[in-house]
């Protein structure tokens, strides 16, 4: 599962953070959330996802510092250290990270003139030899990456106009903001068939990848 963030203006000067969940391998949209880019916003989104999957999800992310203290904070597991000697105050407790999770982060090197130089890969959770092994295992390439969100967040852009990078129709009402959000995210999953889930001639959906359906949606049947 890929995870990121996207920057979204709106009028009076307003900013709106879109934060998604994506399944690699299915495209399939898990969820959205907007709010400000902080770490409560980041637990809203993972809170949800990790509740909807059987197992914790191989999870990756770019270098935002606030995703591990999110993820400890849902699916953080409680340890009280030990006291070393006889004399002193009592360990507090503190949560740590379950022995089935693994994740990574997808860091930009940047110059100083914004441009990025270099991509670095850096395991959080997990151990660099078992968060290779299931990435191989589960045939997701051989390249850690977070390009299936880029490519999510450059389809929204293109068909949800408040969300360009130069746009003057900007979005008045957050509430109808997050709608059109929520609107492209399940004609995304059900009605727009994606090129990489194609079998031959038969078009398929990231609902059809992962078996929420057997065709693709018309629009009048997704009314």
């Amino acid at each position: 599962m890929q995870m990121d963030e996207a920057h979204s203006k709106l009028r009076r000067r307003r900013v709106e953070g879109i934060h998604t969940a994506l399944a690699m391998g299915s495209w399939l949209l898990l969820w959205v959330d907007c709010g400000p880019r902080t770490q409560e916003t980041a637990a809203t989104l993972i809170a949800p996802v990790v509740a909807r999957v059987r197992t914790l999800p191989l999870l990756l992310t770019d270098g935002w510092k606030t995703y591990p203290a999110a993820l400890l904070q849902v699916v953080g597991v409680g340890y009280r250290p030990r006291r070393r000697g006889k004399v002193g105050r009592k360990p507090k407790p503190r949560l740590v990270a379950p022995k089935d999770l693994c994740y990574a982060q997808v860091v930009q090197v940047r110059a100083k003139t914004g441009h990025v130089v270099e991509v670095r890969t850096r395991v959080v959770f997990g151990g660099p030899r078992r968060l290779v092994t299931q990435w191989r295992g589960r045939r997701l390439g051989e390249t850690i990456q977070t390009a299936c969100m880029e490519r999510w967040y450059g389809t929204l852009r293109g068909l949800v106009a408040p969300l360009r990078r130069r746009t003057r129709c900007l979005s008045w009402d957050l509430i109808r903001h997050r709608g059109r959000v929520w609107l492209l995210v399940s004609l995304y999953n059900f009605v727009m068939p994606h090129k990489s889930l194609r079998q031959g001639p038969t078009p398929r959906t990231p609902a059809m990848a992962i078996g929420l359906t057997d065709h693709v949606w018309s629009y009048r049947e997704y009314i």
